[in-house]
């Protein structure tokens, strides 16, 4: 499994505590669809199309994965690439960083086992103001997840939040993968304004008082840049759902506080942060998607032709590899027609 296969759970249980380098957090990542129309030598495992090594920030996750998967034979087969392309890009300093860092987990993980094998460890959870619960073993800490995502409704705002990351920290401990929605539950996700915009919008028609509804859809552009500020703006959501009593519509017409201000999943976010560079042009996710994703395409294709440009994307989503396959001069011509 590589990074676009992820739904986010082996990223954040690999970077925990490990700190990005720029390149990797300023790279370009396309989808899992725009990806199969890279050629074959732009992967690590070509017969299987996975860990793609198509420029520095790709083989740095890439290496990430590979080395995070020990007796998954298409990441032991991949390795070689990968670390071989991380020296043409100069990056063999920073992948030999996140393999120590790797390394250094699976030994803490092999250290907490016990005699039958399983992964060992005693936590008691708080699950609520006045009550916790005493977990013991991997299997116990997994079966409390599912117990909170179940009954969270039942717990104030504050103490979902305090369950929520105690589970979390537990889990990373021991590295066991929890459900995605657990980051967004203990507030290590980002949020995408749009999406909660619209949570926002679906809730105000619970609000007869003008002023309440005012109040609510205000929330819509509060601060949302730092966890802090997404944890507050959440908690006033939860105030209105506890006053209306909406908590019977999530997960059909609404989504809770936290998933709907906590949105994004990793994997999201280096989508939402990923550019399209035409001659060291760089357009931005918003620039290329949703209501700037037609005159984006109407661009190029006046530039290009609209059977040269349909080459260039993929589900209506532009490739980067294929924009850099165009010549210097046409790569300017399109940036003339998108400006």
């Amino acid at each position: 499994m590589d990074f676009y296969q992820d739904d986010g759970h082996l990223f954040a249980k690999i970077f925990h505590n490990f700190d990005l380098p720029k390149f990797a957090k300023e790279g370009s990542f396309t989808t899992s669809d725009s990806l199969q129309h890279l050629p074959f030598q732009a992967f690590a495992h070509p017969s299987s199309r996975s860990f793609p090594v198509q420029d520095r920030a790709n083989t740095f996750i890439s290496a990430s994965y590979a080395y995070a998967q020990p007796e998954d034979g298409i990441a032991k087969e991949a390795i070689p690439m990968i670390e071989k392309m991380a020296t043409l890009y100069a990056i063999q300093d920073a992948v030999a960083a996140i393999k120590k860092h790797i390394q250094g987990r699976f030994e803490k993980d092999g250290s907490q086992k016990n005699a039958s094998g399983e992964i060992a460890g005693t936590w008691e959870i708080p699950f609520g103001a006045n009550r916790s619960l005493s977990i013991k073993g991997a299997d116990a800490l997994n079966k409390a997840a599912g117990y909170f995502l179940l009954n969270f409704t039942s717990l104030p705002f504050e103490d979902r939040t305090k369950t929520a990351q105690a589970i979390s920290d537990a889990a990373q401990e021991i590295n066991l993968e929890l459900p995605s929605d657990f980051a967004k539950f203990s507030g290590k996700t980002a949020s995408f304004r749009d999406q909660f915009k619209l949570e926002i919008a679906l809730r105000s028609r619970f609000a007869l008082d003008s002023c309440k509804k005012q109040a609510l859809l205000s929330l819509g552009d509060a601060s949302l840049a730092t966890p802090e500020d997404m944890m507050k703006v959440a908690g006033s959501v939860a105030e209105f759902d506890q006053e209306f009593e909406l908590a019977r519509f999530y997960g059909e017409t609404l989504t809770d506080p936290h998933r709907a201000v906590f949105n994004l999943s990793p994997q999201e976010i280096n989508q939402k942060n990923a550019v399209i560079e035409i001659s060291r042009v760089a357009y931005p996710y918003g620039q290329w998607t949703g209501d700037a994703r037609t005159s984006f395409r109407e661009g190029v294709e006046a530039a290009l032709g609209k059977e040269k440009a349909a080459l260039l994307f993929t589900d209506d989503a532009p490739v980067q590899s294929k924009f850099a396959e165009l010549t210097q001069e046409e790569q300017l011509l399109v940036n003339r027609y998108i400006s």
